[in-house]
């Protein structure tokens, strides 16, 4: 071309063996003519770019040609486009390659340094589900591929669908392999990265979602093929010119077993622009929120292990929308019991997953994640608040003994804990319902009714009228006065008595007369009710007492006799006489 200036100088001998020893300065050499040698590889279109070399090349041709070469390299202003779409794919200002070490017999590679500077780069999901990376690969083949998997990507109850797209990490063999072969020597020291951007496009959701990475800059420093070394990563950039983001850890993708340790912060991402796929999704648009996320990655033995810790601050849905993609869960639920009295929601999504795993998706793994954390929301919801504040799943009862609806310590711990949640999750609202055991709390309150009697006895003989401001309850029987208080009791009842010969009632066992009074105890069903209401009355006032909820937040609800549904299986394994709490 015009533009473009070869030197080349150095000596070059055909016997016995042809070698070349030469010096190479090379500037300005376009591309676009020798586009044809690689356009059947990948199925992109460079539409500008020059080439620049500057070193030493030695070659010897004999049955394997030996080629190496020491020096520097670069390619300016590279543009290209995808030739499926036609959309810009890859471009930059300059990419300077120095410091090369490079033989071709073995293969060895050692490069001091490579900077790319002012470079852009367009990431798109087609409305097919593909992704433009698959088609400049694979030739096209990726997109019919992801439309075969758009169907099988992770869901609920055949909701919550989006294509699923699998990662493949490259290997020549799962880890452990007895044929796999070392890795070609290959040593990177530097990578520098500098005004980056990364656009980002999702044509698959309806309406499209788009994002703007940018200020994209920052260094690896170690690359090596070798598997013990790592490299160390500092890469930093913002989310739509606003909100940064920080990649930090350390990596070894050249080796033959690929490993990661990487730590990714974002702060402050604004969520409306996600409305697309909350509007698709979850049924709701986005009107108000911010996300900030710190998550940690770890690639190891083909293994992965993820910690996704994600901030979500004042989220805030519009109304609600048709979409027949919409899950069914009740994402309001979910979103209430997560987000604490401030408006913030803070959770940790953990997953993992093999990368031999011919089914192995991120997307798929991540989606799942999400919807579990919805349904549980659903299916126990008490046990999701549990593990937010501790208390775990049950959190969702308070149990009592037969007949009886005074609190224990326990009682009065739980009510703590869920009176602490609930202040800290201002949307909830919480229902209380008593439940009664027909056989035990019937005996019970038998039992209970008899101790009152006992008692009553007492406070007569302590010259109190029966009408007196003491309470009951707060009446003590000791163990020496218990049969004597017992026996003026079985005189005052009504009921036929075992009588002696001359008419007079016998005197009984202390055991048999309390059988005796128990047995002609009447329970009605309406006393059970009203035990049940005792029941949720205490704990609801116990729970307004500690003066973290108010009164407009929790209802008493009439007696059941069942668990209300959808409470989970914590309460069918308590006992039957208690208290059940759902939340709305």
């Amino acid at each position: 071309g015009r533009s473009g200036k070869v030197i080349v100088d150095g000596s070059v001998v055909t016997t016995p063996r042809t070698s070349a020893k030469l010096r190479v300065k090379a500037s300005g050499l376009p591309i676009l003519p020798v586009q044809p040698y690689f356009a059947d590889k990948v199925q992109i279109r460079v539409t500008g770019g020059t080439v620049s070399v500057e070193g030493a090349l030695t070659a010897l041709l004999e049955d394997t040609p030996k080629f190496s070469y020491r020096g520097d390299a670069s390619v300016s202003r590279f543009s290209s486009v995808d030739n499926v779409h036609h959309n810009d794919f890859l471009k930059w200002e300059t990419l300077n390659v120095d410091g090369i070490r490079f033989g071709s017999a073995p293969l060895n590679v050692d490069i001091r340094e490579i900077s790319l500077k002012n470079f852009y780069s367009r990431l798109i999901i087609y409305p097919d589900g593909s992704i433009n990376v698959q088609h400049i690969l694979d030739n096209g083949a990726g997109s019919m591929e992801a439309s075969a998997e758009a169907d099988e990507a992770a869901s609920s109850g055949g909701e919550f669908r989006k294509p699923s797209v699998k990662v493949h990490a490259q290997s020549s063999a799962p880890s452990g392999a007895p044929d796999r072969q070392p890795p070609a020597p290959v040593i990177i020291s530097r990578v520098s990265l500098e005004g980056g951007q990364v656009r980002f496009s999702d044509r698959f959701i309806k309406p499209n979602y788009s994002a703007n990475l940018t200020g994209l800059g920052g260094r690896i420093i170690g690359l090596s093929s070798n598997l013990s070394d790592t490299a160390d990563v500092d890469i930093h950039g913002t989310v739509d010119g606003a909100a940064p983001v920080i990649i930090q850890g350390r990596i070894n993708p050249l080796s033959g077993n690929l490993f990661l340790d990487l730590t990714a912060m974002a702060k402050g991402v604004d969520l409306p622009t996600a409305t697309p796929y909350s509007s698709t999704y979850a049924g709701y648009p986005i009107i108000k929120g911010k996300l900030s996320m710190d998550v940690h990655y770890v690639i190891k033995n083909r293994k992965l292990v993820a910690d996704n810790r994600l901030v979500l601050d004042q989220l805030t849905f519009g109304d609600k929308v048709e979409s027949p993609k919409a899950t069914k869960l009740p994402v309001l639920l979910a979103v209430a019991l997560l987000k604490d009295r401030h408006g913030v929601i803070d959770v940790n999504l953990p997953i993992s997953g093999s990368l031999d795993d011919p089914k192995f998706s991120m997307g798929a793994i991540v989606l799942k994640v999400i919807v579990n954390l919805i349904s549980k929301a659903v299916t126990a919801p008490f046990a999701l608040l549990g593990s937010l504040v501790g208390g775990g799943a049950e959190l969702s009862y308070i149990e009592f003994s037969p007949g009886r609806s005074d609190l224990d310590q326990t009682a009065l711990d739980k009510i703590s804990s869920l009176s602490r949640a609930l202040e800290d999750r201002p949307a909830l609202h919480l229902d209380v319902a008593g439940r009664i055991d027909p056989v035990a709390d019937r005996q019970g309150l038998r039992r209970r009714m008899l101790e009152r009697k006992v008692k009553r006895i007492k406070l007569m003989s302590l010259s109190k009228k029966m009408d007196d401001s003491s309470n009951l309850d707060e009446i003590s029987v000791d163990r020496g006065e218990y049969p004597l208080l017992l026996k003026r009791v079985y005189r005052k009842e009504t009921f036929p008595k075992p009588r002696n010969l001359l008419g007079f009632p016998k005197d009984l066992p202390l055991q048999e007369m309390e059988i005796l009074i128990l047995s002609h105890t009447e329970v009605t069903d309406d006393d059970l009710r009203q035990l049940g209401m005792r029941r949720a009355r205490v704990v609801a006032d116990a729970i307004l007492k500690t003066g973290k909820v108010t009164s407009d937040r929790v209802f008493v609800l009439e007696p059941s006799l069942k668990s209300k549904a959808g409470e989970g299986e914590p309460a069918e394994k308590a006992k039957m006489s208690r208290v059940d709490f759902s939340l709305k």
